[in-house]
């Protein structure tokens, strides 16, 4: 069917009459939640297979950056892993691209609900490089859909359902071309303008006590900045998840979500005039390396930075008609990030991250899903008839659709729009 299935898609529906309509649902998962495997067939990224994740886990971070970046080539692994049983159809569907640990509960209650109001709606899955610019990867899910509607009997729309970075992808398709062939969109948990930990980690690196992840997450990302910057320099669709010009203010000063202390505001002028600037500063005092200590890193994160702001300035806080925000808060998480300067008897001073502040970002306001703050995941201004917010007990980021109350909003939202005309 397309470049991301195997075999061609199974035909759904049946013949229309004037009370049903054929509306596939597509599943666009959010960033690290697609398995990838290497052109030759081997393993790459597979959440699902810890054995295949060892060769990351045990290289260093120089060689690990090697390995992830974005210019080495992957594909989106078509078959389900042991723990998916997955069958032909269902492999037919894209079902083997997600992970199934995070999205295989929400993928088969979507696929078993019998009540769509009448409507004939298989649940598709868009596995994808997410490496890549969500630029190219839009690109790529414009196609999907078309492909999707053809394949499918009747159909003329069709729905899709987002977590995490799988929002910006798909609020891209649908700006540069898809909107036309989509009913609407629901998105879960989306960093809409960014998420303040993805900066944070490039000064602290990855911390299982900052809610970044288990510890073969942890160590896979670089648990030191050091190794963060050399393991994400050649990320380039997580470079697009860094916070935005629009990100919402921080919660507990209600200034911009990032500061600094007096010293280094003699320098480097507060508030940012352009985030990306920011992210850019040579020195890596407030930017986010220290651009000379090593060209190739250098290189590859100037390279990302400029497609990021790119990627931001076209998308800025554009979403289709209608969309649906399904947003998680009461969990401890970053929203402002404060920097102090720290002297040494010998070299430059430096400046690190201000971790009583942090703390009280993280701990105070619990302002947002452990991942993202809820500002951003509510940036868009969507109606707010269209949005739903869980102020507590809904689960953590990666989590989030292990709860029977998130699908189920996500499935009233799917039912609100499929009775659209």
């Amino acid at each position: 069917m397309c470049d991301s299935l195997g075999a061609s898609v199974a035909r759904g529906g049946g013949t229309n009459t004037l009370n049903t309509r054929t509306v596939p649902i597509i599943f666009v998962p959010g960033v690290m939640g697609t398995r990838l495997r290497r052109p030759n067939g081997d393993g790459y990224w597979d959440p699902d297979n810890s054995s295949t994740m060892l060769p990351l886990l045990t290289a260093s971070a120089s060689m690990e950056g090697l390995m992830l970046d974005a210019r080495t080539g992957a594909e989106v692994m078509r078959t389900g892993s042991s723990a998916a049983a997955l069958t032909a159809e269902e492999t037919d569907r894209g079902w083997g691209g997600p992970a199934w640990g995070f999205y295989g509960n929400l993928l088969r209650t979507l696929q078993n609900q019998s009540n769509w109001g009448g409507n004939h709606c298989n649940v598709y899955g868009f596995g994808y490089d997410w490496r890549q610019s969500n630029a190219t990867t839009g690109a790529r899910l414009n196609r999907f859909i078309s492909q999707v509607i053809r394949h499918e009997e009747g159909a003329e729309k069709a729905i899709i359902v987002t977590h995490s970075m799988g929002g910006l992808v798909t609020r891209y398709a649908c700006k540069h071309g898809a909107a036309a062939s989509v009913q609407g969109v629901v998105h879960v948990v989306q960093p809409a303008v960014g998420a303040v930990a993805v900066y944070r980690r490039f000064k602290t690196g990855a911390s299982s006590s900052l809610g970044d992840g288990d510890f073969g997450l942890v160590r896979i990302l670089g648990n030191t900045a050091y190794k963060y910057q050399r393991v994400a320099c050649g990320l380039l669709g997580p470079y697009e998840l860094l916070p935005s010009n629009h990100h919402p203010v921080a919660p507990y000063n209600r200034q911009h979500w990032l500061t600094w202390d007096a010293p280094l505001q003699a320098t480097f002028p507060w508030p940012p005039p352009n985030i990306y600037d920011t992210y850019r500063e040579a020195s890596g005092k407030v930017g986010i390396f220290e651009m000379a200590s090593d060209a190739w890193v250098a290189g590859r994160i100037r390279r990302g930075l400029t497609t990021a702001e790119n990627f931001h300035r076209d998308l800025g806080v554009w979403f289709h008609d209608p969309t649906y925000v399904v947003a998680v808060d009461g969990h401890e998480t970053d929203a402002g990030t404060d920097l102090e300067t720290t002297s040494h008897v010998f070299g430059a001073d430096t400046a690190e991250v201000n971790e009583t502040l942090l703390g009280l970002s993280r701990r105070t306001y619990h302002p947002g899903d452990g991942s993202v703050p809820i500002g951003s995941q509510t940036a868009l201004g969507v109606p707010a008839a269209n949005q739903h917010v869980f102020p507590s007990g809904a689960p953590e980021h990666a989590d989030v659709f292990g709860s029977s109350a998130v699908n189920s909003r996500v499935i009233t939202f799917i039912n609100r729009a499929l009775s659209r005309p």
